[in-house]
């Protein structure tokens, strides 16, 4: 699972967005059957966080933003769980995101931009 989702992460960073949500995809039906189709568990989270970036990188921001909101729950049991509250807070809806994400890309300019750049 983790070599998969390795996989897809350096095909996402060549830009490979196509193979890497393959890559994912596939990645989260296996997780999905090693817990027996439950939803709340810390492999499907993970899956579902690199869905997430697809999805962003793809300009999706309201798939991605449903991707990073689901996962709450395990971002302490996931590697880039940190992230998630800032992707959640960059990608949320509302009157006033224009200004967040600005305000946010000048305070975490490597942790969003940098990454999304392919």
């Amino acid at each position: 699972m983790s070599r998969s989702l390795f996989k897809a992460a350096w095909f996402l960073l060549g830009g490979q967005v196509r193979t890497s949500e393959s890559i994912v995809s596939q990645a989260l039906q296996q997780a999905l059957q090693l817990v027996q189709c439950s939803s709340r568990d810390p492999l499907i989270a993970h899956c579902k966080y690199w869905l997430g970036r697809i999805e962003w990188l793809r300009g999706s921001e309201t798939k991605a933003y449903q991707y990073f909101y689901d996962i709450q729950p395990w971002v302490k049991d996931i590697l880039q769980g940190e992230e998630v509250s800032l992707y959640l807070e960059f990608l949320k809806p509302g009157p006033e995101k224009d200004i967040r994400q600005r305000t946010l890309l000048t305070q975490h300019l490597g942790s969003i931009y940098v990454q999304n750049v392919p």
